[in-house]
């Protein structure tokens, strides 16, 4: 019987790969700097003002994901204010940026997000209508 080609990995290495694999998934226009990441923050730190203060998103864009009430936005989409791939655009990069400061995170698909708000914006083209309740 040969001897095995290599030990079993633990699971702090599939980890580590899955930890790794997800922070290259980030955008690159969405990689905070490092005194704005963990540890360089004092422990306990707030970082809900971290979207708004990193400088990453535009004024639009913290509009955009500080919204409250969905149907603004649907409106928005609807008269074409505002297009599905703007709106994805400004919440993956609020999720990177959450993700670096918390950890939040297991997947980030952030191309299919992509592809799904083109095919939004495709479908209000053509019809005039939104799709479902929440367009997407």
């Amino acid at each position: 019987m040969p001897p095995p080609s290599s030990p079993p990995s633990t699971w702090q290495a599939k980890a580590a790969t899955k930890r790794a694999a997800l922070a290259g998934s980030l955008p690159p226009g969405s990689l905070l700097p490092p005194n704005l990441l963990p540890p360089a923050l004092p422990p306990n730190a707030s970082v809900l003002d971290l979207p708004a203060t990193s400088g990453l998103l535009s004024p639009l864009q913290i509009c955009i994901t500080d919204q409250t009430d969905p149907s603004r936005t649907l409106a928005k989409l609807r008269t074409g204010e505002l297009s599905s791939a703007e709106v994805c655009e400004a919440f993956l990069v609020r999720a990177a940026i959450a993700q670096q400061a918390t950890g939040c995170l297991t997947e980030f698909l952030a191309d299919r997000a992509r592809r799904r708000a083109a095919e939004l914006d495709k479908t209000l083209k053509e019809t005039g209508e939104v799709s479902g309740p929440l367009h997407g």
